[in-house]
């Protein structure tokens, strides 16, 4: 399946926070077919979008950029943003189910994170 649709429908799926918050999201063609489960991809990039939007100082305009590259027959998607970061000493903890680096007040959310949707689509391969 071409990734430029799945990222395509995870934007269309965020249209609302993405013109709430006036993110700028930029994808960088060519983005490579790719063999995976079309929902949990979809599900992936935009959760990873969705956090690239949500997690930005105040007063900051999101600006997101994804492109992808293939290499030894892997396709891997990057999410690029000017986000807040994340420290290294809380590089670990991030990886947690439910675990939170700031509050709901902050920063919305269930605390879940891309990372199980990451996972499950981490073994997308690129089509030859």
């Amino acid at each position: 399946m071409p990734l430029a649709e799945v990222v395509a429908e995870a934007q269309r799926l965020l249209q609302a926070e993405i013109a709430e918050r006036r993110a700028q999201v930029t994808v960088v063609p060519p983005l490579p077919v790719v063999y995976g489960h079309r929902t949990t991809l979809v599900h992936a990039v935009a959760n990873l979008l969705s956090n690239a939007i949500k997690f930005v100082a105040p007063g900051v305009r999101p600006r997101v950029r994804l492109w992808a590259e293939v290499r030894q027959g892997r396709a891997r998607l990057w999410v690029e943003d000017n986000g807040i970061g994340i420290a290294a000493e809380h590089h670990e903890r991030i990886f947690r189910v439910f675990e939170r680096l700031h509050g709901t007040e902050a920063y919305p959310g269930t605390g879940v994170g891309p990372w199980p949707w990451c996972a499950a689509a981490s073994s997308a391969s690129a089509a030859a």
